[in-house]
């Protein structure tokens, strides 16, 4: 079942975690997307200047660059501007979201949680949608 709009997005996942990409991976391509993996900040950063994805969902904690410090960097980017970036993280500390919203993400969330929620965010972001903490 397949969403018409998903299957012309694009979404780079960034995450060491090889389980994590691979499950994210497998409920994205379900949903119509076309999937981009990198397994830290730097290959992400350099996946999505080359790629340009509409979505892109990212850990926090990852070796090489964390995910905030890949958000600042993706958000300094002009043709990036319009990609929606989900922020993926254990750590519940609101300082962690206020720092990632600030960095640029549009969304933060907190693991664990499921898949398919993940999917349906990311359906329904747009470039006129304002940063969320969930």
């Amino acid at each position: 079942m397949n969403n018409t709009l998903a299957q012309s997005q694009t979404v780079l996942l960034v995450d060491d975690e090889e389980d994590i990409l691979e499950m994210l991976s497998y409920n994205f391509k379900k949903s119509g997307f076309r999937v981009l993996l990198a397994k830290n900040g730097v290959e992400g950063q350099h996946l999505a200047i080359a790629e340009k994805p509409e979505v892109i969902v990212a850990d926090l904690w990852m070796p090489e660059m964390d995910g905030i410090r890949m958000c600042r960097y993706l958000r300094s980017h002009p043709a990036l501007d319009r990609s929606q970036i989900i922020i993926l993280s254990a750590d519940s500390h609101k300082n962690r979201a206020i720092e990632a919203i600030k960095a640029g993400a549009n969304v933060y969330l907190t693991k664990p949680l499921p898949p398919s929620h993940i999917v349906q965010l990311a359906k329904s972001l747009s470039p006129l949608k304002v940063p969320a903490v969930i």
